[in-house]
């Protein structure tokens, strides 16, 4: 097991002196949440590569905390299976793991999918002009702008039929099976084509949804959550060292 651990020291999260975890503790809310979520946003947006070493001394000192809520976050995160841990070597942030990438995009694509056909007998005025708003927007990052906020207004797009649906109880259970996925569009959104690409296929599905062709909607949502599945292959060869089998 020893032998196929790569050592990777993690980076800056952002100007030079900036904490790579970016976390500053709020001590009236729980401790060890804020730092499963700190950690999970760093695993989740490569700024703690797989296969980076993750410490609890590094975590403690970086957040200022106690080894206690540390521990407890970790604990979560293995769990989750976003962190490994090997016994007298260390805790690792895991490889992108291909079977719990399918499994996330199954999840997902369930889920997101009766959240469509539940939201159009709920759709509103209201729910439509918010849901062009967080297009437009998406759209003018298609060509600049930062990736992450790329990211945050496309999950955002999503997040606007299960309000309508009165489903966002159903968004973390979604959120949390496609954590493995997220690595995934993080990798793949760099790219200016296809973020275009991302902005145009929601306005497809917003097109259709909002013309009453339920079918045709929901034959654009599957094409497009399975893009980044099609996408599997070139970023897997972009990058050997951050997947598993």
């Amino acid at each position: 097991m020893a032998t196929s651990i790569t050592m990777i020291r993690p980076g800056p999260a952002g100007p030079a002196g900036e904490p790579w975890l970016g976390l500053a503790i709020d001590r009236r809310r729980n401790v060890a949440d804020q730092v499963c979520q700190a950690l999970r946003d760093a695993i989740l947006e490569l700024r703690l590569p797989p296969r980076t070493l993750v410490s609890e001394n590094m975590v403690c000192r970086e957040a200022g905390v106690s080894r206690t809520p540390v521990r407890n976050a970790i604990v979560r995160l293995v769990e989750e299976e976003l962190l490994d841990v090997f016994p007298q070597q260390g805790t690792y942030v895991a490889p992108i793991k291909l079977g719990k990438v399918q499994d996330g995009h199954f999840i997902r694509k369930a889920l997101e999918v009766a959240i469509l056909e539940k939201a159009a007998g709920t759709w509103t005025a209201s729910a439509s002009a918010e849901a062009h708003a967080v297009l437009a927007e998406h759209e003018a990052l298609g060509t600049h702008g930062d990736v992450q906020d790329f990211i945050r207004l496309d999950v955002t797009f999503h997040q606007c039929f299960a309000r309508a649906a009165g489903m966002e109880g159903v968004w973390r259970p979604i959120q949390h099976a496609k954590a493995h996925l997220d690595r995934l569009h993080r990798l793949g959104f760099p790219q200016n084509d296809r973020r275009k690409a991302v902005a145009a296929e929601h306005r497809a599905i917003l097109q259709a949804f909002e013309a009453g062709d339920l079918p045709l909607a929901r034959r654009r949502l599957i094409e497009h959550l399975d893009v980044i599945i099609g996408m599997l292959d070139e970023l897997r060869r972009q990058h050997p060292g951050y997947f598993a089998d």
